[in-house]
Formats: structure tokens, C-alpha cells, sequence
């Protein structure tokens, strides 16, 4: 499964915490997301309902997040080189942003809405990622590229997923095998 949420990504926010202080003197602690994080869940959401596949995923997959940020005007301190040189660079992904937000804060937040889409059962299932994920530079529109590979559905089961019938051992290398369901 590949698509793209055109929008500027994201990345997940740190929850606020505060305390409140209750009327008999008491006080209590409280956290929440910041209004600015469930708009922005709210907006990839919307775009993931389009993409959700008629099951849910239950088996493990490899994840691959490709996020396009928009070249900055100016060259970074650390680049040896023009401006014309390091966009340039940027729009070919030699260079690559270096920048706050991490990318595992995007991985973060992209994950979690999947998971809020019951596109998947959870965001457990993930067991890596796909070769080219990271960040990137992009003169065009700021996107999200996802990809969603399931490993082997039918090979193994989910706990509580399906009612286990045997326990015998694929065929293959001995000690390799799965529980077939």
C-alpha cells in the first residue's frame, strides 16, 4: 500500500502538562495534546480515511516514511558552498534537512494516526522500515510518502486474532517455523 498525504509534515508534539487546583486546596496534575497536535492528527487523519484498506492490517510490516520539507532560502553555516549550489544539492538529496524535527518525532506521529485509523492493529506491528526513509528536501509541495508492506500475513496469527486449530511448524528450516492457525 503507497500514498501521499500532501501536506506539510509534522512531527508529534510533546503533551502539555500542567496542574490544576481543585476546590478543596487539593491539587491535581493534567496533561493533554496541544491544540496545534490534534489539528494537525486531525488534517493526516482526513487524508488516511481515503487510503484505508477494506481489513485491517494484523501481521508485521516495514514501514516506509519519505518526508519533503521545503528547501530553506538559505544555505546552512555547515554547507561549503552557494545557495544556488546548496538547493541544488537539496533538490538532487545529497544534502538532507538536518533540522529539528527528528525524524523518529514524524515516524512518531504518522504511526500513531495509522493506528488511530484502525488501518492497522497497532503501531507494534512495525517491525522496520523500508530503505529510503528519512527526510528530504522538495521545491514542490511538502508531503508525507508512505508505504505499508505486510510481512507474510498468512503465515502466523495475531493473539486473540484467530482461533489456533494446530501447532505445527512451517515447512522449512528446522526451528524457523510459525504457528499456523
Amino acid at each position: 500500500m503507497k500514498f501521499v498525504i500532501p501536506i506539510k509534515p509534522t512531527a508529534q508534539m510533546r503533551t502539555a502538562v500542567g496542574a490544576i487546583k481543585l476546590g478543596n486546596g487539593k491539587v491535581r496534575g493534567n496533561a493533554h495534546k496541544k491544540k496545534e497536535q490534534v489539528s494537525n492528527e486531525e488534517t493526516i487523519k482526513a487524508f488516511l480515511a481515503q487510503h484505508k484498506p477494506v481489513r485491517q492490517i494484523n501481521c508485521s510490516v516495514m514501514l516506509g516514511v519519505k518526508v519533503f520539507l521545503p528547501v530553506q532560502k538559505n544555505a546552512p553555516d555547515w554547507f561549503n558552498g552557494t545557495n544556488s549550489e546548496f538547493h541544488a544539492a537539496a533538490l538532487k538529496h545529497i544534502v538532507r534537512p538536518i533540522t529539528k524535527p527528528d525524524m523518529d518525532n514524524f515516524l512518531k506521529q504518522i504511526q500513531d494516526c495509522i493506528t488511530q485509523m484502525a488501518i492497522w492493529r497497532d503501531d507494534s506491528l512495525v517491525v522496520g522500515y523500508l530503505s529510503g526513509t528519512g527526510k528530504y528536501y522538495t521545491d514542490g509541495t511538502p508531503r508525507w510518502e508512505i508505504e505499508i508492506q505486510e510481512l507474510s500475513p498468512d503465515s502466523y496469527c495475531i493473539p486473540g486474532e484467530r482461533q489456533k486449530a494446530s501447532r505445527k511448524k512451517t515447512a522449512g528450516t528446522s526451528g524457523q517455523g510459525a504457528l499456523l492457525c
